[in-house]
């Protein structure tokens, strides 16, 4: 099914090819098969690629991104690089459109918003976080924290508290 989908999208065929590819994931799912099938991952990007026009891929960051998390409730997501750079964005039209970008010192490690939506914590691989107020599409400085080690991951536990993990 998935060579078929590429076949019928080589002959421009896009609709069967999409409907083809669709079936290939489902009955490989259904029937217990790998995670990982390289036919069915090209029939299925081949066909997203169409579908989105490559609307979907965002080039702002100059440097490698480690960390994206969304914003609860709503189509806004927060990105950040190796350079310390954080961008806020809102999905529209299966494309990124920049609201807004603010740079910490250090490379950002990981990233997460609170339930709420009103802070994002940053941490970064020198073993320094940030804590942000979310307001208006734009950040401003809470509080500055350190820690041990290098940043690898954060979740919020509620509103107010957060918890990390460091190399340490």
């Amino acid at each position: 099914l998935a060579n078929e989908a590429v076949l019928l999208f080589n002959e421009n065929s896009f609709d069967s090819s999409k409907s083809k590819a669709l079936q290939a994931y489902l009955l490989n799912k259904k029937n217990n098969g790998p995670q990982q099938n390289n036919d069915i991952y090209k029939a299925l990007n081949i066909n997203w690629i169409k579908s989105t026009g490559n609307r979907n891929q965002y080039h702002i960051h100059q440097q490698p991104v480690h960390c994206i998390t969304g914003m609860p409730g709503n189509n806004i997501i927060f990105t950040a690089d190796e350079s310390g750079a954080i961008y806020g964005c809102i999905l529209k039209d299966n494309g990124l459109q920049k609201l807004f970008s603010y740079s910490i010192e250090g490379k950002i490690r990981a990233l997460a918003v609170s339930p709420d939506g009103s802070r994002l914590v940053a941490i970064t691989a020198s073993g320094n976080g940030t804590v942000f107020k979310v307001f208006n599409s734009n950040l401003s400085v809470l509080s500055n924290f350190k820690f041990p080690g290098i940043g690898k991951s954060i979740a919020f536990n509620g509103n107010d508290y957060f918890i990390f993990l460091s190399s340490n």
